[in-house]
């Protein structure tokens, strides 16, 4: 299978959790994508000591959809889920399927704050900024 035969539904993803400015052991992250119709099965992590976190690329078999000419149009969330709280830190919508795509070739590194509300940044919406 060639690098074509896979579409990135949402690029590798690292970041820090924090709350009050202290990291966050322990918060689940969970990440999905919709695109087309179609939903991705949830990829999960969880942060260490540092409160860091790290996510693989979400990809699926092209197949066909190479061939469309149409533009993508996925949609992107993480959730943090903290003691019993479930925040949005990332929901984003992604218009190619190229690794790095959303921020035209920069990787993802989020810095997560719990206490901040979620707030719109361009087609950004979450409490977690890019860094």
């Amino acid at each position: 299978m060639g690098v074509f035969d896979r579409l990135v539904l949402i690029s590798e993803v690292h970041g820090t959790v924090l709350m009050n400015g202290m990291p966050v052991q322990g918060a689940v992250l969970v990440e999905k994508a919709v695109w087309s119709g179609n939903k991705s099965a949830p990829q999960r992590t969880v942060t260490d000591e540092n409160g860091a976190f790290s996510l693989p690329a979400m990809k699926h078999r092209a197949g066909l959809r190479r061939l469309i000419t149409a533009q993508p149009n996925v949609s992107q969330e993480i959730l943090i889920n903290y003691q019993g709280v479930q925040y949005i830190a990332w929901n984003y919508p992604k218009f190619n399927y190229e690794a790095n795509g959303e921020l035209d070739g920069r990787p993802i590194n989020l810095l997560c704050e719990l206490t901040n509300p979620p707030t719109t940044d361009g087609s950004l919406y979450g409490i977690c900024k890019l860094v």
